[in-house]
């Protein structure tokens, strides 16, 4: 009798290099690492074939760093919070007490 050996299937298995895409952003250790192997005189096909990612991906960081000094990105700011955290926790705690009343 022929014994089944638990094997991962093909296309479950994680790949190392994962795509741009599937990524928010790349890591400050690329980027960083990106220019390191640019100004070694690597060429941007080649960087992008060596770290897994896109071409335009190694050309906009480069283009980031010609421009601020750079690699990464400057960060966001995001919506500025209109209440605290204090009334945030007093505002879920009354929306769950009391359920059933009307809110007159």
């Amino acid at each position: 009798m022929k014994e089944k050996v638990n094997q991962i299937p093909a296309a479950v298995v994680i790949p190392d290099k994962v795509p741009v895409t599937m990524r928010r952003q790349l890591s400050a250790a690329i980027c960083n690492r990106i220019v390191g192997m640019r100004q070694a005189g690597a060429k941007q096909n080649a960087i992008a074939t060596a770290l897994g990612i896109t071409q335009g991906a190694v050309s906009k960081i480069l283009k980031r760093h010609r421009q601020t000094g750079v690699p990464t990105p400057r960060p966001r700011s995001g919506r500025p919070r209109k209440t605290t955290v204090r009334e945030d926790h007093y505002l879920h705690r009354l929306s769950r007490t009391g359920r059933t009343k009307t809110s007159t």
